[in-house]
């Protein structure tokens, strides 16, 4: 059985840590103006430095894998959760790009199907590639195999 790794980029990682990152820096800079209140800063500074770290470790624990009949997304920290798509449920497919992911060569997959629990699928910050030609090819081929029609 053929099979798809995706994993999304260390970088887009970064990227959305950039705010948490920012706050740091000011934490930083009105610590040496209030030093008198050191501790407060010191704090919030450790806080989020925590949740720069988690959100890093976050966004490399999840594992995109795509068969020839369905899709199984992993994540979690600290819990896992694992969620899978049939292939023939999915109808439309988009990709898009932001300024930050066109310099970076990633993009967003959406994927749209008649799945009740997730009827929109997105693999946010995968290195560009031709993952969405595999995947039509593959659904056209599912949906022969188990003779379904959409009917719009």
């Amino acid at each position: 059985m053929k099979k798809i790794n995706l994993k999304i980029s260390p970088l887009y990682g970064l990227y959305k840590q950039l705010l948490y990152f920012f706050l740091v820096v000011l934490t930083l800079f009105v610590f040496v103006l209030f030093s008198s209140f050191w501790y407060v800063f010191l704090v919030i500074g450790i806080i989020l430095s925590l949740r720069i770290i988690y959100g890093i470790i976050y966004f490399q624990t999840i594992s995109i894998e795509i068969f020839e009949d369905h899709i199984s997304v992993k994540e979690g920290v600290f819990t896992n959760s694992k969620s899978y798509l049939e292939l023939y449920r999915i109808t439309d497919y988009e990709i898009s790009q932001s300024f930050f992911m066109r310099i970076f060569s990633l993009m967003t997959v959406r994927l749209h199907s008649t799945d009740k629990t997730s009827p929109i699928l997105d693999f946010t910050g995968v290195p560009k590639s031709d993952v969405v030609d595999i995947i039509r090819t593959w659904v056209e081929a599912e949906r022969k195999r188990k003779g379904v029609r959409l009917f719009e």
